[in-house]
């Protein structure tokens, strides 16, 4: 058994050789895998469920300049690949209740067939109740998020929930999908904000991948609930008696949790990595749009720290994200008079900065940008 496993890893480990026996991959090895991936053996478990979790990614694509025949080999290799979840899902519960890396094996499997055929393997997970496994990972490893068992059940959630359509996803709002969402952005925020942060370098890069992955999910959760109000704004304003406004009310109710991470969020807008910072500025443009006053409710916004970190990342914005952050500003300031009189009395800095916005601003490309700063100056000198 030990040497089959060697030459099938050899096979699966060196391109030319994969290609050059993908028939044998197809119709033989991919089969064999799977019925070893239920053994008593938990070295065999192991190994059978690595061994596909390499041919998953050797036939994930197909090769450029391949000739007709090579490629009809790799279309069936892949095709036998699309059934592996199938054969799978009976033993998915199971495997994930395995020990490591029995676990992670499996979600970095279930992550690559997603990958393939989002529709088709998000049925078969449904069908399972693959989901409510998943989130159990996310519950009980809340002390070891950066491990493979979170980080990867997160880029599952990522790719279901921005690659599947509307209808493919709605089963997971009304699942714990908020409170995780919710949950492990602070996490990740609180770990990599300032000084105090105590990570090593692999650790951190860890830490920024995952708040990527998590933004990204919040980014198309709350698009979505954006487009649910403006529906219904729009069936109201046409005189259209229809299901939108109960349906915007519902989903603004079960996101609302969300409004939490505003204090957070706005302490990551100057954070040092670029694709935080814009991911951080677009999700807070989000919730601001959405839930103005709310957020504005959330007492860190006040503090010279947020108002600081507002500051610092308008000086160093270019033009577009200026923008963003000035907007986000208007909309705090219009949604609660408190914090334009936080604004007016603690955040010195800030003011500074939006006047050298407006002083500063080329009258042709930017007169948007300095239009909406001088607003807000005027609404910042106007008594509240």
């Amino acid at each position: 058994m030990a040497s089959v496993f060697r030459i099938v890893e050899a096979l699966t480990s060196h391109s030319e050789l994969s290609h050059q026996s993908e028939t044998l991959v197809a119709h033989e090895l991919v089969r064999a895998l799977l019925e070893l991936s239920g053994s008593s053996s938990f070295d065999v478990r192991v190994a059978s469920l690595a061994l596909l979790v390499e041919i998953a990614t050797a036939t994930a694509t197909a090769r450029g300049g391949a000739s007709d025949a090579e490629r009809d080999v790799e279309a069936k290799a892949r095709g036998k690949m699309d059934d592996v979840l199938q054969t799978l899902a009976s033993q998915l519960e199971h495997l994930l209740l395995d020990q490591q890396p029995i676990p992670v094996l499996c979600l970095r499997l279930t992550l690559l067939l997603l990958e393939r055929d989002a529709c088709g393997t998000l049925r078969t997970l449904r069908d399972v109740d693959f989901f409510r496994s998943l989130f159990r990972i996310l519950l009980e490893n809340d002390d070891n998020v950066y491990g493979g068992l979170v980080l990867f059940s997160v880029k599952i959630l990522k790719h279901v929930i921005t690659k599947a359509t509307a209808a493919d996803v709605e089963f997971l709002h009304g699942a714990d999908l908020v409170d995780h969402l919710q949950r492990l952005t602070a996490k990740a925020t609180d770990d990599l904000r300032g000084a105090e942060r105590c990570l090593d370098a692999n650790a951190n890069s860890r830490a920024v991948g995952l708040l990527l992955d998590l933004l990204a999910v919040l980014n198309t959760v709350l698009k979505a609930v954006r487009a649910a109000v403006k529906k219904a704004l729009l069936e109201r304003t046409e005189g259209r008696e229809e299901s939108g406004g109960e349906i915007a009310e519902t989903l603004l109710v079960k996101h609302r949790p969300l409004v939490s991470l505003t204090g957070q969020l706005t302490r990551m807008m100057c954070y040092e990595d670029s694709d935080v910072r814009d991911a951080v500025s677009k999700n807070l443009w989000l919730l601001v749009q959405l839930y103005g006053s709310d957020c504005a409710e959330v007492k860190e916004i006040f503090s010279t720290e947020c108002l600081e970190a507002f500051a610092l990342s308008l000086r160093a914005a270019d033009a577009k994200r200026q923008k963003l952050i000035l907007q986000i500003v208007k909309r705090l300031i219009t949604s609660d008079t408190q914090f334009c009189s936080s604004l007016r009395e603690n955040g010195g800095s800030l003011v500074s900065v939006i006047e050298g916005v407006q002083n500063t601003a080329n009258e042709t490309a930017e007169i948007r940008l300095k239009a909406l700063a001088k607003e807000i100056i005027s609404l910042v000198e106007t008594p509240c």
